[in-house]
């Protein structure tokens, strides 16, 4: 006995025997599965925005506010002097590397023509500059004139950085004066940190820039996107924040650091910033 589709008039149970036909294959075997499509990761729109800033070199921020030393002339080489350079620290290697702070014009030029005489070419004092900030000597390369070494030395009566470990900072990063004490010289103080630190070259940029203003502490936050060790043609890109916190009533400055994301990605022979791999 036949059941019949009252639309066609074709017995149901033809209708049945051909679906199983058809998932079997014609010989009763089974008859392949889709496969899965693979898909191309796509690049968030923070995710590209920070790709493309590492690939580009665009280290800084519109609002980035630079310190008076700062000239992005290929000429000029800008350091300051630190602890590692000067004959009276070098002789304690249980002292960390920290920049070097002085009262008078004296004590800079003694440690900055300590440290131009460990350099592999010897710069000649040509010129002597300051800022409320720091003691500025220019040095100039007899061989290539064009060549300038800016050497700077911090003044006590803005910062002392001699707490500080450079090659393995902890959370204290020195004392700012209370003089000093203003979100314009918070900005400042930390970018002037940034610039002159080894984080200011290709693979280091930072994304954002901003202080906020609190009862008994400034908190100045940088988010930071560093290129990290690729995997093959794909690169690792880590986002994360800087934050400093400098005290209103000591002037002690410390820094923690949070991590927010990191990604993979790639950018092509044509400038071109994509994600890298292949997800399922």
């Amino acid at each position: 006995m036949f059941l019949f589709n009252k639309a066609s008039k074709t017995p149901l149970a033809i209708i049945m025997v051909s679906f199983l036909l058809a998932a079997c294959g014609a010989d009763g075997s089974e008859s392949a599965q889709p496969e899965s499509i693979a898909t191309t990761p796509v690049l968030s729109l923070e995710q590209q925005y920070a790709a493309e800033r590492i690939y580009r070199n665009e280290r800084f921020p519109v609002d980035f506010v630079f310190p008076e030393f700062w000239d992005d002339n290929p000429n000029i080489i800008t350091a300051h002097v630190k602890s590692t350079d000067v004959l009276l620290f070098a002789k304690m290697p249980e002292i960390p590397a920290f920049e070097m702070s002085a009262d008078s014009w004296n004590e800079a030029i003694t440690w900055s023509e300590e440290a131009a005489q460990k350099l592999p070419v010897y710069y000649d004092l040509v010129d002597l500059a300051e800022t409320e900030k720091y003691f500025e000597l220019i040095r100039m390369n007899p061989e290539l004139p064009d060549m300038h070494y800016h050497s700077l030395v911090f003044k006590n009566s803005f910062i002392d950085r001699s707490g500080v470990d450079l090659d393995n900072p902890g959370p204290h990063r020195g004392y700012i004066s209370l003089n000093f004490l203003t979100p314009e010289h918070i900005d400042k103080v930390i970018e002037h940190l940034f610039l002159s630190s080894g984080h200011n070259q290709y693979g280091h940029v930072v994304l954002e820039n901003g202080l906020e203003d609190f009862a008994e502490e400034y908190r100045h936050t940088m988010t930071k996107a560093d290129l990290e060790s690729g995997a093959g043609s794909c690169d690792t890109i880590r986002v994360f924040k800087a934050i400093h916190h400098i005290s209103k009533i000591t002037g002690e400055m410390t820094g923690e650091t949070r991590d927010l994301y990191d990604f993979r990605a790639i950018v092509d022979a044509d400038g071109n910033v994509k994600a890298c791999g292949r997800r399922n």
